[in-house]
């Protein structure tokens, strides 16, 4: 579902994209470019506070992550 919600986005499908990755997410919650797509996503709404969240869950799980 996450490679499918990937190129949703590179297609500029993101409205597309958020349900694959909320699917992807109930599968596996710590799955980190998944959470990281979906902050971006919000990021890209404006939702900035739930974005912010999202890059932090990846910096928990992540540190080293540049994008997040």
């Amino acid at each position: 579902l996450y490679g499918l919600a990937l190129v949703a986005t590179l297609m500029d499908r993101w409205e597309q994209a958020e349900p694959l990755l909320r699917q992807t997410l109930a599968q596996d919650a710590g799955y980190r470019k998944a959470i990281l797509l979906l902050a971006i996503l919000q990021h890209r709404r404006g939702e900035k506070d739930l974005a912010r969240e999202g890059y932090r869950q990846v910096l928990r799980l992540d540190p080293a992550n540049s994008t997040a």
